[in-house]
């Protein structure tokens, strides 16, 4: 019975120690809230894009492919779409890094429900995904106008949340 006992902690030891060092691992890739890791590519028309150019606004970096099930893309360009239209005036931008499984796909679909923003081709969990530590689409991340990263939305876009972030940081970049 000893043996049993000792075996079952043992076991639930090692498997405690692996989740937490997986954390570790996936924390030690995670880009810090001052660490906004540049961000280099090329559109779904071939130009290049960096997410630098946005410096001075406030930036809604989307991760995410149009095969995400359940119409979860839809649903994300829905939600884009309205806080595009909403802080139109506002210095404030969506970049897109897609995660199709072809540019030719990604870019039909881009131009089938009117994306109204970049989008840089990096193919399914490609290398901007996974230095940003992606594991699944759609993530977002709300990086403020001094380029440090706000927020991690995991999974779909909750509009109002993301609308109040965005509001906020906003106003910080007016009481300047």
């Amino acid at each position: 019975m000893r043996h049993v006992v000792v075996l079952f902690v043992a076991t639930s030891l090692c498997l405690v120690g692996a989740g937490a060092g997986a954390l570790v691992f996936l924390a030690g890739d995670m880009p810090a809230r001052d660490d906004v890791r540049e961000i280099a590519g090329t559109d779904l028309y071939g130009n290049e894009l960096k997410l630098s150019e946005h410096r001075g606004k406030v930036v809604l970096l989307v991760f995410s492919a149009s095969d995400e099930g359940a119409g979860g893309d839809e649903l994300t360009q829905k939600s884009l779409k309205r806080l595009l239209k909403r802080y139109d005036a506002a210095p404030f931008r969506v970049l897109r890094v897609n995660g199709d499984a072809s540019r030719p796909a990604a870019k039909a679909f881009a131009e089938r429900n009117r994306y109204d923003y970049h989008s840089i081709y990096d193919g399914p969990h490609g290398p901007i995904a996974r230095q940003w530590a992606v594991l699944d689409y759609p993530t977002f991340y709300l990086i403020d106008h001094r380029g440090c990263i706000e927020e991690r939305y995991d999974g779909f876009l909750i509009p109002e949340e993301v609308e109040t972030d965005v509001a906020k940081m906003l106003v910080r970049i007016n009481q300047k």
